[in-house]
């Protein structure tokens, strides 16, 4: 009986320690499948989070809604960043191209053409009052909008009233080709407002006229009827703003 005892015993002990072994073979195995399976996974690549794109609020403008514009609303458009003062210049100088060919509004004194000095002023001047716009107030010289109600607005001056490397000759035929050094006081005034000057307009002899037909200059035509006059004296500012070249002019 004891001997039977003994069988039921021992032959569970043998069984165990005979599959030891396979479990710890077993065992094994598994554990170098999972490190194999964790070694040939890629590693996480980092992540990093993109700074948000600044938003522009800016529309486009064509020349036609340009020349429906006030000079007031204008202002408020570059004063809430919605267009610039570079592309308002644009858009009047493409204004008067098309425009002032059959009006002669604008004084064209060199070569039938703005001359080139007040021009490349009129855009230095828009950029640099853009930069000043978009520095907020970082810029050296920060933006005061009540000073400058009018920045970035393009404009046009009368002839009879001078800017640097414009015409000075009064409109009288013997003073043909005289250019001014500097702005006179019309001019800076304006400045000080904030518009950018884009060239000077027609008028007569002197401004003693009624009608603007100087001998120099020749007629100003009206937008409604180019054969008929502007009338007098600032006939050309006249045209000018009623063709929509600029939103307005010193008369």
């Amino acid at each position: 009986m004891k001997k039977n005892k003994l069988k039921y015993v021992l032959i569970p002990a043998f069984t165990t320690a005979a599959m030891f072994p396979i479990f710890a073979d077993n065992n094994a195995k598994a554990s170098d499948e999972s490190t194999t399976v964790a070694a040939t996974q890629p590693a996480a690549q980092p992540t990093f989070q993109k700074e948000p794109k600044e938003i522009s609020n800016k529309i486009p403008m064509t020349v036609s809604e340009y020349k429906q514009k006030s000079a007031l609303e204008l202002a408020q458009l570059i004063r809430e960043k919605k267009v610039t003062s570079e592309e308002l210049v644009n858009l009047a100088y493409k204004t008067i191209d098309q425009e002032n060919p059959k009006l002669n509004a604008v004084l064209t004194t060199e070569n039938g053409k703005i001359p080139t000095a007040i021009k490349e002023q009129a855009y230095s001047d828009a950029k640099e009052i853009d930069s000043r716009i978009k520095a907020g107030t970082a810029s050296s010289n920060p933006v005061n909008w009540d000073e400058q109600p009018f920045l970035g607005v393009p404009t046009l001056i009368k002839g009879l009233d001078q800017i640097k490397n414009g015409d000075a000759s009064n409109g009288v035929y013997f003073n043909k080709g005289k250019v001014s050094k500097n702005d006179l006081m019309v001019a800076k005034e304006f400045r000080k407002l904030g518009f950018v000057i884009l060239g000077q307009t027609n008028y007569p002899e002197l401004g003693t006229r009624n009608i603007t037909d100087s001998k120099l200059f020749g007629p100003a035509g009206n937008p409604a009827d180019p054969s008929r006059n502007t009338g007098g004296s600032s006939g050309g500012s006249a045209g000018a703003v009623a063709s929509g070249m600029v939103p307005n002019c010193q008369c």
